[in-house]
């Protein structure tokens, strides 16, 4: 794959818990059911729009091996966007 972008930056997790029965206040704890987690950070998110727009795209960051099972790094793979390890 020939890269018309290249993205350096951090990537990072985004673990989203959603559809919350209220909003937390300071010191409260509140439980949901529903979680995700999403590639975050810059890196992810501008390479993943420049895929979606069809620019063939590359992305320089660090993973640790453990980073590569996940589902946020797995769609950043599945995504068309060149990982090299």
């Amino acid at each position: 794959m020939s890269a018309e972008l290249i993205v350096f930056g951090e990537f990072f997790r985004d673990l989203i818990f959603y559809r919350l029965p209220a909003l937390p206040s300071m010191g409260k704890e509140v439980k949901t059911a529903h979680f995700t987690e999403l590639p975050g950070g810059g890196v992810a998110t501008t390479a993943l729009i420049a895929a979606r727009l069809g620019t063939p795209t590359a992305v320089v960051t660090r993973v640790g091996e453990d980073a590569r099972q996940r589902r946020a790094w797995m769609r950043i793979e599945q995504s068309g966007i060149c990982t090299v390890s």
